[in-house]
C-alpha cells in the first residue's frame, strides 16, 4: 500500500525558488561560522605568542634568584679564612665574614657597597666586611691607595664611603679634598703617604691574593667559604648571607 500526498501536503511544499534561497542562507551561515572559528583561532594564537613574549621579557628583567644563579658564579673555598686580610669594617670574630675584592670606580661595586652598609647596620654583631683591592678602571688604583692612607689614620671606612658615593669626582677632585671629606685628621701625613710605596705594597698583596682566588672581575665576594662572582642584587645576597649565618650557628 502506498501513502499518497494529500492536496494540503502538496500545497504546503516549498517551491524550488524557496529551496534555493534556503540553501544559500545555510551556506552563508556555514561560511560565517567557519570565518568566526578562523578569527577566534587567530586571536588565540596571537595571545599565546604574546604570552610567550611577555614571559621571555619577564625572564630577562627579573632579578636573579637562587634557582637561576649560575653554578659558575659560586664555588666553595676551603682556605677562605686566609683571604680575610685587609681593611675590616665591623667587629672581628663574628660568625660571617664577607671578603670583597672591589674597585672604587666600579658601578656594580658601588651598588654592593650600599647593600653591604645596610647589612652591617642590621647585623653589627654577626657580619663584618674585609675590603680588598682589585683596581681595574682608570684612576681606581690611586683611589685604593688613598683609602689605605686614610686607613692609617683610622679613617678607611669613611674614605670608603666617600669614594663610593662620589665616583665621578675621582680624577677631578684633589685627594686632599677627599681626605678632608673623609675627616682624615692629618692631611699632610695623608699626602706623604700617597707619595710613598706603602699603600702600593698593599695593592700588590691584594693582587696576588686575587690571582690565587681566581678573581677575574669586580665585585667578587667570599661569604665565609662561599665564593660569589658578581653582585646579584639585594634579595639574592641577603639570602646567601642568611644561609651563611644559619650554617655558622
Amino acid at each position: 500500500m502506498f501513502r499518497t500526498r494529500k492536496t494540503k501536503d502538496i500545497l504546503t511544499m516549498s517551491s524550488p525558488t524557496k529551496r534555493v534561497s534556503q540553501r544559500r542562507r545555510d551556506l552563508t551561515a556555514a561560511q560565517s561560522s567557519r570565518q568566526l572559528l578562523l578569527d577566534l583561532t587567530t586571536v588565540a594564537v596571537a595571545l599565546a605568542a604574546l604570552a610567550v613574549a611577555v614571559l621571555r621579557v619577564m625572564d630577562y628583567v627579573r632579578p636573579a634568584t637562587l634557582n637561576t644563579l649560575e653554578v659558575s658564579d659560586t664555588s666553595r673555598v676551603s682556605d677562605y679564612s686566609d683571604f680575610a686580610v685587609g681593611q675590616r669594617i665591623g667587629a672581628p670574630g663574628v660568625p660571617v665574614t664577607i671578603v670583597e675584592f672591589s674597585d672604587f670606580r666600579c658601578p656594580f661595586c658601588a651598588r654592593a657597597a650600599t647593600f653591604l652598609r645596610q647589612v652591617l647596620d642590621e647585623f653589627p654583631a654577626e657580619v663584618s666586611l674585609v675590603y680588598r683591592h682589585y683596581p681595574i678602571l682608570q684612576g681606581s688604583d690611586t683611589a685604593a691607595a688613598a683609602s689605605e692612607c686614610a686607613g692609617k689614620q683610622g679613617r678607611f671606612e669613611s674614605m670608603h664611603d666617600v669614594l663610593f658615593k662620589n665616583p665621578e669626582s675621582i680624577g677631578s677632585k684633589t685627594w686632599t679634598q677627599f681626605a678632608i671629606d673623609a675627616h682624615v685628621p692629618d692631611t699632610m701625613a695623608f699626602e706623604e703617604c700617597l707619595k710613598s710605596d706603602d699603600s702600593r705594597l698593599i695593592l700588590a698583596r691584594d693582587s696576588v691574593a686575587a690571582q690565587v682566588l681566581g678573581v677575574s672581575g669586580t665585585p667578587t665576594f667570599l661569604i665565609n667559604d662561599l665564593k660569589v662572582v658578581g653582585f646579584h642584587g639585594s634579595e639574592i645576597m641577603t639570602d646567601l648571607i642568611t644561609r651563611a649565618l644559619h650554617d655558622a650557628r
